[in-house]
């Protein structure tokens, strides 16, 4: 008799890969990139709180990932907030709408010297994103 192993498509593997990387706070992992590898928002909730306990981890891209929607903002803006490690933040490609929400979160950062919003920003927010960040890399 043979062991059905049921199939996990190659983006579910790579998210749980980094999930157990993460958890682990393996020192050398210092990015998190996931972008493109559809990538939804309770996945990324659980990365996140996983996320916050790490203190290796500088680089995170969740960009490209269309599945991936308001419904983590709260937990983005968590991890924003009290992420010491975290340097670089890629949000583009998503569909997240509440742009002011993580904007207020990122004035509450001064680690972040890199990310991108997702296309729903305005002008204004790009705008104030990088006065954000060009204080972030000042000090």
């Amino acid at each position: 008799m043979s062991e059905h192993i049921p199939f996990t498509p190659r983006s579910q593997l790579a998210i749980q890969n980094v999930m157990d990387k993460v958890l682990g706070d393996e020192a050398d992992l210092k990015k998190v990139n996931l972008a493109g590898k559809d990538l939804s928002s309770a996945e990324a909730k659980k990365l996140i709180e996983a996320l916050k306990n790490n203190t290796s981890v500088e680089y995170v891209d969740f960009s490209n990932n269309v599945t991936l929607d308001d419904n983590a903002v709260d937990a983005i803006c968590d991890l924003i907030e009290t992420s010491t490690s975290i340097k670089k933040l890629f949000l583009e490609g998503t569909s997240i709408t509440k742009v002011a929400r993580i904007l207020h979160s990122m004035k509450r950062n001064k680690n972040i010297v890199d990310m991108t919003l997702p296309e729903a920003a305005t002008d204004e927010e790009l705008d104030l994103l990088d006065e954000i960040l060009d204080e972030n890399e000042e000090k």
